[in-house]
């Protein structure tokens, strides 16, 4: 309700006293939710960094130096300015990521998960290490709907990783290949994971740029896996599932041609249509149709209940976790350190675009061991 006088009014620097308290507990409140979406790592850095205002001033390294804040009028910027928490991840998540999110939740539950994970079994089981290879292809095709690596893990793992330990793979093999397979679909079109969504804003171009700049790292990736799956295979002489015990592909391309329709649809709709947040909500609403008159889907009051629930939980998990990113960004941005590290950085490798390409590389390499993907990004 306070909207206008905030933004009028100046709050961010300048806020009633109420307001500021407020400012400090909402602070605290995104921090804690970040705890709990992404775990304690992320929490204590995004955290940290938020605080960092407050020392900038005395950091003795130059390129780290910045300006100065009080803790009251931080936690104004933080909360009720237009840099830190209610920045640019979170207004980019708001108008486009939300339809996006709940199409590969309502693809799952409507039926997605198991057709896909049916096409890749009758496409890629019968070869040796064919389950390992199902894992892989399922987990692709999963990508493009979640664009998660944890629901990718939790919808195709309890199918792929029990298959892979009865044709010989070890359990570590197993968990492995899932791990890393489920990992590529952060990077997987037309669905993509949160730093997709954020490369819109940050670099400023169409959302169909960005998944057609990824198709190509996607393929390489997933051929990568594979490929070593069918070396790993070989050396230890392990054989794909019978045939005749595998879901025939033309049987599950029948039952199944509206799942690939309507990623073919997103996809065609994304590139033909301006409206890249509408998009996703019209190809739900034909998912739900689908489910509702189609004989084959047959969903009971409980599975849609849950379906509900899942696409909350997919929301509030995602949002937090974009929330607390704001933080690290409102807290290098409001000192001015994130634009004297880019300029530094730039400076040390000149012209260079393979240098800084590589030392992206290094950097991306490093932040991942503790960093969500979005976090790593905003970085």
């Amino acid at each position: 309700s306070h909207g206008v006088d905030i933004q009028e009014y100046g709050w961010e620097w300048n806020a009633p006293a109420v307001a500021t308290v407020l400012s400090l507990v909402f602070w605290a409140l995104v921090v804690e939710i970040l705890r709990r979406a992404a775990g304690w790592i992320v929490a204590v850095l995004a955290l940290a960094f938020s605080l960092y205002p407050i020392i900038a001033g005395g950091i003795p390294i130059g390129i780290l130096q910045g300006i100065d804040y009080e803790l009251l009028t931080i936690g104004q910027v933080h909360s009720m300015g237009t840099e830190s928490i209610l920045g640019m991840p979170l207004q980019t998540a708001g108008a486009i990521l939300v339809g996006f999110l709940l199409f590969g939740t309502v693809l799952q539950h409507t039926g997605g998960a198991d057709f896909f994970h049916n096409l890749s079994m009758a496409v890629f089981g019968r070869y040796r290490g064919g389950s390992a290879k199902v894992a892989v292809a399922s987990s692709a095709t999963m990508g493009m709907m979640s664009g998660s690596a944890v629901s990718n893990v939790l919808t195709t793992g309890p199918m792929t990783i029990p298959a892979m330990i009865r044709s010989g793979f070890t359990p570590r093999v197993a968990g492995a290949v899932e791990a890393t397979a489920s990992s590529g679909g952060s990077i997987t079109p037309p669905i993509m994971g949160t730093a997709a969504f954020l490369m819109v804003s940050f670099v400023g171009v169409p959302y169909t740029t960005i998944l057609v700049a990824a198709t190509i790292p996607a393929f390489l990736y997933f051929l990568g896996v594979f490929l070593q799956i069918d070396a790993y295979a070989a050396v230890h002489d392990l054989k794909g599932t019978p045939r005749h015990l595998l879901p025939r592909l033309g049987l599950a391309l029948k039952e199944g041609w509206p799942y690939l329709g309507a990623l073919a649809v997103l996809t065609g709709l994304l590139f033909v249509l301006d409206s890249e947040a509408q998009v996703p909500f019209w190809v739900v609403g034909l998912l739900i149709l689908i489910a509702t008159v189609s004989p084959r889907v047959q969903m009971s009051r409980r599975q849609w209940l849950d379906m509900a629930v899942d696409c909350g939980r997919t929301l509030a998990q995602i949002i937090g976790i974009i929330a607390g990113v704001g933080l690290i960004l409102g807290g290098l941005t409001a000192t001015g350190v994130a634009l004297s590290l880019s300029r530094d950085l730039v400076a040390l490798v000149g012209d260079n675009t393979i240098l800084l390409l590589l030392t992206g590389a290094a950097v991306c390499f490093v932040l991942g061991m503790g960093l969500t993907i979005s976090a790593a990004y905003v970085f």
